[in-house]
């Protein structure tokens, strides 16, 4: 009998649930599950209803549940020697987008937009950060699957003195909705259509809410029953198809989406044979790549006539778009002018650059401008409703 791996669940909102939910539906996935999280009794309900979705459809499962809080850093570190995970999917922030996004109106919405997603990368990373200092002081050999916003946080704590990350969502998110357009203009089976994408966040989310890529770099290699078939695309009538013939909703109701993506990595982790995915942050690199991944091997998938550096030249001219004009190899982050400026004007928030360790001070003072600029709109907009009324 194969081996069983050891999976631990870090961060169980819809993506960490949903991604649960899809890994235990699956026959071929072979794991003992920990649920790691504050509220125990909260988690404990939560995956026993994807252990009993799983068992209604021919797969039981066993969970099992931790209390966990990852401010606590010994703690964690205590929590992890004790569970021995091979692999830990990590989805936490300090902020979800989805939940400020419920609660304000469209024009906050609107004015909040400007901000480009490497503004906000202090949320995102504290948490991850202190999850990996846990893990460092353990001594496992365990791999880390990041859900929050890998392109630039696993790099970053790659260059901190981190390894054994990869991340999830992004790049990959893009490819099936991508396949099928290509596919479509190519007048061709989904099935024979394979691509090579290479691609940061900037790319991804503007390629997936509007077809189009906003002018942000990108690497495509377009194969059909593996013969390299890019020339024969009109990439410019291609996109297109993703918000018309493959549009999708958006918000929470994608989250299924990124949830499958981790599922095909967490897949190809466990694999005996090599698989190809798309993933971002692998190997510490920005952005996002194709990989050729199984429990022994992962190696970036170049396609003929690229090399990696012109790989990574791309992600980072990518990144760009994003706000993150450099990271060093000390895992510092250098925003862009551009986005310094606009943050100041718009929010009061003013950072040039960032180092992995300064994130908390930084996110906490990122969410005090947040609050104030909400509170702010919020007045502005009664005194809007008092004139109205006179």
């Amino acid at each position: 009998m194969k081996p069983r791996q050891k999976i631990m669940f870090i961060g169980f909102g819809l993506l960490g649930a949903s991604t649960l939910d899809m890994l235990m539906q699956r026959p071929s996935c072979n794991y003992d599950y920990t649920i790691a999280g504050r509220n125990l009794d909260r988690i404990t309900e939560r995956s026993n209803l994807s252990a009993l979705l799983a068992t209604q459809l021919g797969n039981p499962c066993v969970v099992n549940c931790v209390q966990m809080d990852l401010n606590n850093i010994e703690q964690t570190a205590e929590t992890i020697s004790a569970c021995k995970p091979d692999v830990i999917f990590s989805s936490v922030a300090m902020q979800s987008w989805n939940g400020v996004k419920a609660s304000l109106s469209e024009e906050v919405l609107q004015q909040a937009a400007v901000a480009r997603r490497g503004s906000w990368l202090p949320l995102s990373l504290t948490l991850v950060y202190k999850l990996m200092q846990a893990i460092k002081m353990t001594d496992l050999p365990t791999m880390v699957v990041n859900a929050s916003y890998p392109d630039v946080i696993n790099p970053m704590l790659k260059g901190a003195g981190f390894g054994s990350l990869i991340g999830i969502g992004n790049i990959s998110n893009c490819i099936p909705a991508l396949r099928s357009a290509l596919a479509y203009e190519l007048n061709a089976p989904v099935k024979d259509i394979d691509v090579r994408l290479f691609a940061a966040h900037a790319w991804s989310h503007k390629f997936d809410v509007s077809g189009d890529t906003g002018g942000a770099p990108f690497h495509l290699t377009v194969y059909r029953n593996g013969e390299d078939v890019t020339e024969d695309c009109d990439f410019e009538k291609a996109f297109p198809h993703v918000v018309t013939r493959f549009r999708r909703p958006g918000g929470l109701e994608r989250v299924p989406m990124t949830a499958s993506s981790a599922v095909a990595v967490l897949d190809a982790l466990a694999s005996e044979n090599d698989i190809i995915v798309h993933a971002p942050g692998l190997l510490g690199l920005p952005g996002g790549y194709p990989f050729r991944m199984s429990k022994k091997n992962i190696s970036v998938e170049l396609p003929e006539g690229l090399t990696l550096q012109e790989a990574v030249d791309v992600n980072e001219s990518c990144q760009r778009y994003d706000g993150i004009d450099s990271i060093d190899d000390n895992g510092v982050v250098h925003f862009t002018d551009e986005e310094v400026l606009l943050m100041k004007n718009t929010f009061g928030y003013e950072k040039k650059s960032m180092a992995v360790e300064e994130s908390e001070d930084c996110a906490l003072t990122l969410m005090s401008c947040w609050d104030q600029f909400v509170k702010n709109y919020s007045r502005q907009d009664s005194l809007n409703s008092a004139d109205a009324d006179l």
